[in-house]
């Protein structure tokens, strides 16, 4: 068992005792019983339904709170993929998961009309972004460190077995006129683009590192 199991089964028993605490002390002394606050926001899970906009080249689900996010594009037969899924660890449930939305898009693009899937990762996009950095720490290629993350999980579940990964740089500002790269208005960011087909090279030049997908790394 995993400690942060652990400690979460010790925190929920922890707050049995201090209700029981709390319960017989108001009985006995008000003679009504009651629980604390703390203990209905220690054990209170947020239950959301999603809400769903679809269109001939856009396939968007997200809880209206923030907890779910999943909003893929389709353009010139490529998905761009944004998305953001709560913390399994944390006290949230809904009525779709994350592999559901992407499962979904697939069948509302159509299988045959998407050639690329492409995810960018932002530092504060966390999971994506995560699993990749730690993979490449462990000593694993960019392509391999792609598909141990759950977006390419999900892509090579659907045939998407080659990938081109590549570390760019983005202004988060928003102000076009800034010219220097260096400076705290940019940031590195993953693209990832995935296909069920060796991609044909861009020019003379340009030879995309891909490879087949490759077992998730633990």
């Amino acid at each position: 068992m995993s400690k942060p199991i652990v400690l979460t089964h010790l925190t929920k028993a922890i707050g049995i005792l201090l209700c029981l605490f709390i319960f017989f002390h108001n009985q006995s002394a008000f003679g009504q019983p009651k629980c604390s606050d703390l203990f209905e926001s220690a054990f209170k899970i947020h239950v959301a339904d999603v809400q769903v906009e679809v269109g001939p080249r856009i396939y968007h689900v997200f809880e209206p709170d923030g907890w779910f996010y999943f909003k893929a594009k389709l353009e010139d037969r490529q998905v761009n993929i944004r998305a953001f899924l709560v913390n399994h660890e944390e006290r949230f449930r809904s009525t779709i998961r994350g592999t559901d939305a992407f499962a979904n898009m697939i069948e509302h693009f159509g299988k045959d009309n998407i050639d690329v899937i492409q995810g960018r990762w932002f530092p504060f996009s966390v999971s994506n972004f995560q699993s990749f950095k730690k993979a490449r720490e462990r000593g694993h290629s960019m392509e391999e460190a792609a598909f141990s993350t759950w977006t390419g999980r999900q892509a090579a579940k659907y045939g998407y077995v080659f990938v081109d990964v590549n570390i760019e740089r983005a202004n988060i500002r928003g102000n076009r006129s800034l010219s220097n790269q260096n400076s705290e208005n940019f940031v590195e960011y993953i693209k990832a683009n995935f296909y069920k087909t060796m991609p044909s090279p861009k020019g003379p030049s340009h030879r995309p590192r891909v490879t087949r997908s490759l077992p998730m790394i633990e």
